[in-house]
């Protein structure tokens, strides 16, 4: 409820975007500030959001990884949950 109340009341910004066109796919990601990091990924009508909490160097490092690896929205979720896996056994 808190992290709804935060989007409500401020309005996000843009600190990186990135479109890539794959055969006839469009495949944009989002990485946005408003009371934390969320980063978004769309192909097509899909479209995912997650909640990276406050710490831009992991956000930044978790966009260049969605953004490279040409994550599909319905995965952002398992990679994350693998992103945070591997940072606990580094």
């Amino acid at each position: 409820m808190k992290a709804e109340q935060c989007d409500n009341q401020r309005k996000a910004i843009l600190l990186a975007e990135r479109i890539e066109h794959v055969a006839d796919l469009c495949f944009q990601y989002r990485l946005e500030m408003t009371c934390g990091y969320r980063i978004s990924a769309r192909c097509g009508a899909e479209e995912r959001t997650l909640v990276l909490g406050s710490d831009l160097a992991r956000a930044w490092s978790f966009f260049s990884a969605v953004a490279d690896g040409l994550v599909t929205p319905c995965t952002l979720a398992d990679v994350w949950e693998d992103f945070i896996y591997g940072e606990l056994t580094k």
